[in-house]
């Protein structure tokens, strides 16, 4: 108590300096009540629909926000901390998550009383877990706007897990065929069944595609998606209620019946009650169920009772029993038949007592019922005639038209009296007369009015003749005969006459107007013509101006062509042809007739014109290339400084093709035409060019050259010839190497190569090289040089010169797969960046190069930049002048990309920046044994010390074991050299069973072992241990004072701290035997960068069991 009262004394005194001591003194009690209250979350309650899974955690949709009410114990009315996406505070935490949900993104909390918080949880978070992927259950913490934070936490459980969905609606249809059983057609809703979500595996799938059962009245069938999009898969079990089938074996229920459903989304469940079957109401509860236990809303149905109704036709023909639904009504059967009787109609008893006939209109069936047929005798027999008429196949009807039937009557057993009709076009049979069904002209009338007499009708044979009245029918200038049946199809001939159109058939009279099938009687039809009007259409064949209507001529007629009215520029009208390349056949307005026979035909005239010419000159406008000028047999080629080339008499019109060819190294950079442009080619940035010029009148023609690609050949003075080439000022801006290219001793075949111009040179295969031979360096880079694909190798620079591969005042980038390999200088072996940029992209390497001082492959005065798979493999080093570290423009995806060696050795030194990671680094270590502490902090690879803190921070007495009821505790405590707790025999701990002695609590500060570590090993360290090692000792003795008895020993600990450099860890392990009673509970603890942990040494020993709790922590 007293201490409590010390504790809040203390605490009253920084509140009253803050809070100028007015509130303390107005109300105390208050004051402290206030600070000694305790606020937490009561309980929940989910705002929005849920249901549990089969462990019982309650599921929410994931389409909509889900809020849950918290009901908080806040006596005090705190106000409390909300989190934001800037300042999560710890509030709401997702434990079982791996990766944190984001505040206004995924969650949100809010106060809306002093007693109630809000918790919603967004859709992307329950989308990203849905399926029950992931447990939302979240860790909620209280912290007051006054900084306190309450330490009791609330948490429960919950998941995304949108249940199924019922069946959207269930239509009863029945299985196809005979003996057919009942359908439960399910159709569930296609947008619900194709609705997606992204998971938190970033894959896009079906909300419902965990669907697992269907549940029928208790039986479970396996139900699964096909894939994303096409529906379910049938499912394949057979229970005694029934089966699913597939949508072919199904049918509507009977006309009135709902249309049977169709579409990947509709389940056919087959039950096993008959159709046709008496039945009573049969219910069934349909349910769906996914793979972690939700069940959807359950979807009832039934089918309906049915009745027996059996008919009794009491000596008539039999007619089938029918199935009826409760109150429904009866199908009228077909009447049945009963010689000599007609049907009075069906009764609900056999006697037929009047008032007892079933009314199929409106009488409905509660039970199993039978209907019976009432009969009346006949006494005057109905029967029949019909007309049959021959069809134009040769055959007659089953059946004749309503039209040709007479219903006639009379006393059975008397002859059946008929007349036969009169039809245009038709011959009445009488040899095929039928009567009762036998081929004869006279039969009696049976009493049951079945008689039927048939009688038959020929087609008459027509002749239809054709007169071609001056023209021919397919040659024959003579009248033309067809002959038919009677409405068979008549096709009229085809009839002639050059210059005249047909118009059409005259009838001859009494024939009607031509029929498109045979008449009833013969007939003749005369030609009839019209002379033809045709058309001259004037082309311009190529004129520039001008046009001319078509000119309408008549068969047979005399007219003058119209007079020309097209222009062609630079061309004179000579008259007309009959082809667009013809010779001239008709002149200007010359008389014409008869120039087609075609009714509206077109006859075409074409322009004849004289065409001009044209002279062509050309000439190169700069650059180094030749031009060279055709048109048919003349050629000439114009080169940069021999002047303007010249075509004659090029005709108008006329095409001119032009080739330019550039020196090696040079290529096209444009043309010009004065005036107009070429009809096709004329490009720009390749070698050779072409391009074809369409005259129209005199033109020029120049081109230019510019600097290209250069493709250097091999041969043995292929080093020499590169060399020339690229120290020229001006010249191709690409070079292009296959193979490889090597130094010689030859006269200028060897050398180190400046860069003058701006240049690319790159492989044309995969890969190529240049090889120095260990005869000089390769290339002084005093202008942008980019490398793709080439491989510099055998680079030597003697006595103190640098840069072997490459010394570099400008920019120099390797790209592809370029490398440097086995060069050697004083510096820089590889590389050396004077005030100049290396750029290394792609997969560009640098390896086993050498140099006698600093950077064996790249010695750094300037800017180095890396990213992707550039490496400097780690048998070389990366030199850092002063102030100098390695960009990485991009990511680097080797694990190391290089070895730094920078300078000077010093906290905070950068090595690299940019997208860097210390993965993808070395450092050599300093004086070849000290090995720096380095990570990426603040966007920057560097230097960074760390703190080895070792804190004792309480004994507790466990168990007493002692003759009295106290123990008299002692102990020393060391880390390294370096006594951090000890108390002598002669002032004792003295305690009884669950007393904690805490070193802060009793005034022992800075009871720990502190440390700042810059670099490794612990032995290059001074003053940590006794004596050199590599790892640092912890001892724990701890003693039980004995007034009579020698003291006792309650338990040691002998460790050791050993650092793991490459991990950045520390690791605590045990000495190796066990020490007096220590259980050894702790055998391998690891510290890693930023971590701390707290564990607890255990002592069991016959004279007390004793624990020592430790913390050990590796910060910055």
């Amino acid at each position: 108590m007293k201490r409590l009262l010390k504790i809040l004394t203390a605490a009253v005194a920084v509140i009253l300096l803050f809070t100028a001591c007015q509130q303390f003194l107005e109300d105390p009690e208050d004051f402290l009540s206030y600070w000694a209250s305790e606020t937490f979350v009561k309980n929940h309650s989910i705002d929005s629909a849920h249901r549990p899974d089969k462990a019982g955690v309650p599921c929410v949709g994931s389409s909509a926000s889900v809020d849950i009410t918290l009901s908080v114990h806040n006596p005090k009315g705190f106000s409390f901390v909300m989190p934001t996406f800037s300042a999560p505070a710890g509030i709401v935490e997702f434990k079982e998550l791996s990766s944190p949900p984001e505040v206004g993104t995924d969650y949100e909390l809010e106060r809306t009383s002093s007693t109630r918080l809000k918790l919603t949880y967004k859709p992307s978070l329950l989308q990203k877990y849905e399926q029950g992927s992931g447990s939302l259950n979240p860790t909620i913490t209280l912290k007051a706007k006054d900084g306190r934070v309450f330490k009791q936490t609330y948490t429960f459980g919950i998941k995304s897990n949108t249940p199924p969905p019922k069946p959207e609606k269930i239509v009863i249809a029945k299985t196809k065929g005979a003996d057919s059983r009942y359908v439960l057609c399910l159709k569930f809703d296609l947008g619900e069944m194709e609705k997606m979500v992204t998971t938190s595996s970033s894959s896009t799938v079906p909300v419902h595609k965990d669907i697992e059962k269907i549940t029928i009245n208790g039986f479970s069938y396996d139900l699964l998606y096909k894939d994303v999009t096409s529906g379910f898969q049938k499912p394949a079990e057979t229970t005694k209620i029934g089966s699913f089938i597939e949508s072919g074996e199904v049918e509507k229920l009977d006309s009135s019946s709902l249309d049977v459903p169709s579409g990947k989304w509709v389940l056919y469940f087959k039950t096993e009650v008959a159709v046709e079957s008496v039945h009573g109401l049969t219910a069934y509860e349909i349910t769906l169920i996914d793979n972690k236990g939700v069940v959807s809303d359950i979807k009832p149905t039934g089918l309906p009772n049915k009745f027996k109704v059996t008919f009794d036709s009491q000596g008539g023909s039999i007619v089938p029993a029918q199935y009826i639904e409760n109150n429904g009504k009866v199908t009228r059967p077909t009447d049945p038949t009963k010689a000599g009787n007609t049907l009075d109609g069906w009764y609900k008893n056999p006697a037929g007592i009047p008032g007892q006939e079933w009314d199929f209109a409106n009488d409905t069936v509660t039970q199993d019922i039978t209907l019976y047929a009432n009969w009346t005798p006949v006494t005057n027999a109905k029967y029949v005639v019909k007309h049959y008429k021959e069809a134009l196949d040769g055959t007659y009807p089953l059946e004749p038209p309503h039209a040709d039937t007479e219903h006639k009557s009379g006393r059975p057993g008397t002859n059946a009296a008929y007349t036969p009709n009169a039809y245009e076009g038709f011959t009445y049979e009488s040899n095929l007369t039928n009567i009762n069904g036998i081929q004869q002209t006279s039969g009696n009338i049976a009493a049951d009015g079945s008689t039927v007499v048939k009688l038959y009708y020929k087609r008459k044979i027509i002749s239809v003749k054709f007169n071609p009245n001056g023209g021919n029918i397919g040659g024959n200038t003579g009248t033309v005969t067809k002959t038919g049946k009677y409405g068979a199809p008549l096709t009229a001939p085809t009839a002639t006459k050059s210059g005249y159109t047909f118009s059409g058939w005259n009838p001859t009279p009494p024939a009607p107007a031509l029929p498109s099938t045979f008449p009833a009687v013969n007939a003749e039809y005369t030609a009839r013509w019209t002379p033809n009007t045709y058309y001259v259409r004037f082309n311009g064949n190529g004129n520039t101006d001008g046009s001319m209507s078509d000119q309408t001529f008549t068969y047979g007629q005399s007219q003058q062509l119209s007079a020309n009215g097209f222009i062609k520029t630079g061309h004179t009208f000579d008259g007309w042809a009959t082809s667009a390349g013809g010779s001239k056949v008709y002149d200007n307005q010359q008389s014409v007739s008869n120039l087609t026979n075609v009714q509206n035909g077109t006859v075409n005239l074409y322009a004849v014109w004289k065409i001009k010419t044209y002279t062509v000159t050309f000439s190169v406008a700069a650059g180094e290339g030749k031009l060279q000028g055709t048109y048919g047999t003349q050629n000439q080629t114009a080169q940069n400084g021999s002047g303007t080339k010249t075509l004659n008499s090029v005709p108008h019109g006329s095409s001119v093709s032009f080739t330019a060819t550039a020196d090696e190294g040079w290529e096209v950079e444009g043309w010009t035409v004065s005036s107009g442009s070429f009809a096709t080619g004329g490009g720009s940035g390749a070698a050779n060019a072409t391009a074809t010029l369409t005259v129209d009148g005199p033109k020029t023609v120049t081109v230019k050259f510019k600097p290209g690609v250069f493709d250097l050949a091999g041969g043995p003075d292929a080093w020499k010839r590169l060399k020339k080439e690229v120290e020229k000022t001006e010249g191709a801006h690409t070079i292009t190497i296959s193979g490889e290219i090597t130094a010689t001793n030859g006269p200028g075949n060897n050398g180190k190569i400046s860069i003058r111009r701006e240049l690319i040179i790159k492989s044309i295969g995969s890969s190529a090289s240049l090889n120095a031979n260990n005869l000089s360096g390769i290339f002084d880079v005093n202008n942008k040089l980019t490398l793709e694909n080439i491989t510099l190798k055998n680079g030597r620079e003697p006595g103190n010169r640098t840069g072997a591969g490459a010394y570099v005042n400008s920019t120099l980038i390797m790209k592809g797969s370029s490398a440097i390999t086995n060069c050697s200088a004083h510096k820089g072996g590889g590389v050396y960046v004077n005030n100049g940029t290396l750029i290394m992209q792609d997969s560009s390497t640098i390896s086993s190069c050498t140099a006698t001082d600093k950077g064996s492959g790249v010695y750094v005065a300037g800017t180095f930049e890396m990213k992707g798979n550039a490496r400097v493999n780690t048998n070389n080093d990366v030199y850092l002048e002063s102030g100098k570290s390695i960009t990485v423009t991009g990511s680097l995806s080797h694990h190391p990309a290089a070895r730094i060696t920078p300078n000077s050795y010093t906290n905070g030194r950068v090595l690299a920046t940019g997208a860097a990671e210390k993965a993808n680094f070395k450092v050599t270590p300093q004086d070849g044994n000290k090995y720096w502490r380095f990570k990426k902090q603040g966007g920057e690879v560097k230097f960074v010390p760390a703190k080895l803190k070792v804190t004792f921070n309480k004994i507790k007495c466990v168990e007493v074991k002692d003759a009295s009821s106290e123990a008299e505790y002692y102990w020393t405590m060391k880390v390294g050299k370096y006594v951090i707790a000890e108390r002598p025999s002669n002032s004792v701990w003295d305690a009884k069973k669950g007393h904690i002695y805490e070193f802060i609590e009793n005034g022992e500060y800075n009871k720990y072992f502190n440390w700042d570590f810059s670099y490794f090993p612990i032995s290059e360290i001074p003053d940590i241990n006794t004596t050199p090692k590599n790892y640092i000792p912890v001892y724990i003795n701890i003693m039980e004072y004995d007034k009579s008895d020698p003291d006792d020993h309650i338990g040691t600990t002998k460790a050791h701290l050993t650092y793991d450099y490459d991990n950045d860890q520390w690791k605590w392990e045990y000495d190796g035997s066990q020490s007096h009673g220590n259980q050894e509970s702790n055998p391998h603890i690891t510290i890693g960068d930023g971590g701390e942990e707290i564990f607890t040494e255990e002592y069991r020993t016959n004279d007390g069991d004793t624990d020592v709790t430790i913390t050990i922590s590796w910060k910055e």
